[in-house]
């Protein structure tokens, strides 16, 4: 049987801070059979299952810079050995760690590790103008390429499927960077086709009643249908295979998640008569698209809201070329749904640039992360910023990423 969506990721996770490398190498072994069962469990479900992810705290726990290095490619090289090429370090809201440069140390020793920053409610201007010359520094050693696995988490709880702001545990204080001990697997899926089918069915349901029908209470209705439909099954059988595998089932990351190739998300959304997508109308829609997530009878973790990552998106890609979605306006959009702001092509700043223009990126990048602060902390949710800054590219160039993983279009400006 073939379903209209994909599993993109069974996630992992593990709180387990083993002193050595032999107990890393049972832990990872340990959680790498386990992703091994769960994914022919949903294979031979008809689902496609994209990858499996092993998700740590190991980050929170590092003490130095040197600790932090030498633990990523310990367990970056065990992942690897145990099949498993997908792996999250977690999250550290260390200062010291930040000024050292640990994102970018991480980055050199690795090739298929993420891991994030976690902001927390205290932090200020000081801290956001560090993590802006994290991002930029990181992204003028790498051409880039490394900003794909590192993001700001801002309230962001663990348990979080998704990468690069995953991190493995449960409340802790801030000095452990947010993780803590929980154990278990966690589901995401890759879903933007759900959303079309469900609008299409919403824009002939209106047309049906010749236009009496509200059309933002059928498109909830019929997504809240279409997404109950196509999850329901999921997570009856990820409790199957907690119950089978004695494995914690965490939850799963019901949002809507956009593939590279069509539909895409702002197709969707144009199917229901309310514009293009990027001007009015694209708030409403979104609430509505996270009312329907949110009224699901499903055990959530994660986001489980819209996500709308720019570069993975042709539509979305197409919007912000054309003008239509800024920065600014997805944050907009964040505060009534999804992530915040993900894969968004911005300027680079680079040693070579004029002091003042250099300047002027870095304050851009710190404000940005301010705003982002304020929105997930003021109304009390999770968002996260992963920005791919081009190291002396301009606003309006078009950027020439070589990902599988990425649309290329326009950089978009911070301002």
């Amino acid at each position: 049987m073939e379903h209209a969506f994909r599993i993109r990721t069974i996630s992992f996770f593990t709180p387990a801070l083993p002193d050595d490398e032999a107990g890393w190498r049972a832990e990872i072994e340990q959680a790498a059979a386990f992703l091994k069962q769960a994914q022919a469990l949903f294979e031979q479900h008809g689902y496609e299952v994209q990858t499996v992810r092993i998700i740590t705290r190991a980050l929170s726990a590092a003490a130095t810079t040197e600790e932090a290095v030498a633990t990523a490619a310990q367990l970056e090289r065990l992942c690897l050995a145990a099949g498993v090429s997908f792996l999250n370090l977690g999250a550290t809201c260390s200062e010291p760690l930040l000024r050292e440069g640990v994102f970018q140390r991480i980055s050199e020793v690795t090739s298929h590790t993420s891991c994030s920053f976690s902001w927390q409610r205290d932090m200020g201007q000081q801290q956001a103008r560090q993590l802006a010359g994290a991002i930029h520094g990181l992204a003028e050693a790498t051409g880039g390429a490394g900003n794909f696995r590192f993001g700001v988490a801002f309230n962001c709880p663990p348990g979080i499927p998704y990468f690069p702001v995953g991190c493995a545990g449960g409340p802790a204080p801030a000095e452990d960077g947010g993780c803590s001990t929980a154990r278990g697997f966690a589901i995401g899926t890759e879903n933007s086709a759900l959303l079309h089918r469900a609008f299409e069915a919403a824009a002939a349901e209106v047309a049906a009643s010749g236009g009496a029908a509200n059309v933002l209470d059928v498109a909830q209705g019929c997504l809240r249908r279409v997404l109950a439909s196509a999850l329901q099954p999921v997570e009856a059988l990820a409790q199957q295979l907690s119950t089978s595998a004695r494995q914690a089932y965490l939850g799963i990351d019901a949002s809507l998640a956009p593939a590279l190739e069509p539909p895409s998300i702002p197709a969707a959304y144009e199917l229901l008569g309310l514009g293009r997508f990027g001007g009015a109308g694209t708030l409403a829609i979104s609430e509505r698209i996270t009312a329907a997530i949110k009224s699901l009878s499903l055990k959530f973790t994660g986001f489980s809201g819209l996500m709308l990552p720019v570069c993975e998106d042709a539509g979305l890609v197409a919007a912000a070329n054309e003008g239509r979605i800024s920065i600014g306006s997805l944050l907009h959009f964040s505060a009534v749904c999804g992530v915040g702001l993900d894969t968004v092509p911005v300027p680079g700043a680079t040693q070579q640039q004029p002091a003042g223009e250099r300047e002027a990126v870095l304050n851009a990048t710190a404000s940005l992360l301010l705003d982002t602060a304020a929105l997930a902390f003021r109304l009390n949710k999770p968002l996260s910023v992963r920005l791919l800054p081009v190291p002396g590219g301009r606003a309006g160039e078009v950027t020439a990423f070589d990902s599988p993983y990425l649309i290329n279009g326009r950089i978009l400006p911070l301002d």
